[in-house]
């Protein structure tokens, strides 16, 4: 009875900000941070002019990141976005600013808190080496609440050899040339599982046209499980190579990878490695493996009642923890996805913040 009560003041507390009638004109998304949020990522490129590079700057907004208004039978959002480039000695006036302002309409109320409508952004600089401060806001017009970021970034060229960070790439299939105009990275690296390929890319900047290189890479688990491992060579044909790591998904199942590579070039050798997230598609980002999740209920339900959950298989087990949100959401008339989102979103908080010694934060009395 005691574990009732608490859901259901739980589901009140949360959501109080966010629960009302679909014919509001006004529709409040930004209850708990009362800013317009977006990711992003900045990655720098290699050009074959020498003394210049590339910065390439990916945004990424979701729906539910944006207030929107209705207007007949259509639901409208707009935000501004600008973007500055500063010299590191001169922070008063920009070199670079670039400003536009997008329109974003959607004919369901449901959809105005979907994380999974989400709309990409993306800015190429040219810029010449040296060392940068990257201004970037995104002002919501209908609340005119702004969020802002900086970023410090650096980009020097030493010695005739160089190679780029690994940069984990969307690929519609296995067989995709790279083009640096549709290139559109994995935004927080963070892909879902019914997605089939990714990409890893990356460019080798050589003044010796005609060297031969090897490339070995090397795909493991987070507990150093290698599942995969190749190698090959190719040869350099100009400046600036750029190379594109194929990746199938289909054996690959939710959790967290490394990529680690290794590629020999004249003598010398260069190492590079990053981490990609697989996710479910058809669940809270914030969920990364439904054991410890259903763990992590303990919270709002009695143990008694997890308990066969535990003993389930994984199928079953995912397929009741489904369909335990979406009862629950339907039952409060929230989107799918919407309390399962900021639950779990609490959770990793205080696992973050209020971690203790071996003790996870969600454990500890401070989460």
């Amino acid at each position: 009875m005691r574990k009732s009560k608490l859901l259901i003041i739980f589901i009140v507390l949360i959501f109080q900000g966010i629960i009302f009638s679909q014919n509001n004109r006004f529709v409040n998304k930004m209850y708990g941070s009362g800013k317009p949020v977006f990711d992003y990522t900045l990655e720098k490129y290699f050009v074959e002019e020498d003394g210049f590079f590339n910065l390439g700057c990916y945004l990424k907004i979701d729906n539910d990141r944006l207030h929107f208004t209705k207007h007949d039978s259509l639901y409208h959002a707009e935000y501004e976005i600008n973007i500055a480039v500063f010299e590191e000695d001169n922070d008063d006036i920009p070199i670079i600013q670039k400003k536009e302002r997008k329109r974003v309409t959607v004919d369901t109320f449901l959809k105005t808190e979907s994380r999974q409508e989400s709309h990409f952004n993306k800015y190429d600089f040219k810029l010449k080496e040296g060392q940068y401060e990257i201004v970037i806001k995104l002002r919501d017009i209908a609340s005119n609440k702004i969020h802002t970021i900086s970023e410090q970034i650096s980009f020097l060229k030493t010695g005739k050899m160089g190679i780029t960070n690994l940069i984990m790439v969307n690929m519609e299939d296995g067989h995709k040339k790279f083009d640096l105009p549709s290139i559109q990275p994995l935004v927080n690296n963070t892909v879902t599982s019914k997605t089939p390929f990714i990409g890893a890319f990356f460019e080798i900047y050589t003044e010796n046209k005609g060297s031969s290189y090897e490339i070995e890479y090397t795909i493991s688990t987070t507990d150093e499980h290698q599942i995969f491992q190749t190698s090959y060579f190719r040869k350099a044909s100009k400046k600036v190579n750029k190379e594109l790591i194929h990746i199938s998904l289909k054996n690959i199942t939710v959790g967290t990878y490394h990529i680690k590579l290794q590629i020999k070039i004249n003598g010398k050798t260069f190492f590079r490695e990053q981490s990609f997230f697989v996710k479910y598609k058809d669940m809270s980002v914030q969920v990364e493996k439904i054991p410890q999740s259903v763990e992590q209920m303990l919270y709002i339900m009695e143990y008694d009642s997890l308990k066969k959950v535990f003993e389930m298989k994984s199928e079953e087990q995912k397929e009741w923890f489904k369909n335990f949100w979406n009862t629950l959401e339907e039952n409060s008339g929230n989107s799918k996805n919407s309390l399962m989102e900021e639950y779990f979103r609490r959770i990793n908080y205080a696992n973050t913040h209020f971690k203790a010694f071996k003790k996870s934060g969600w454990k500890t009395d401070m989460g």
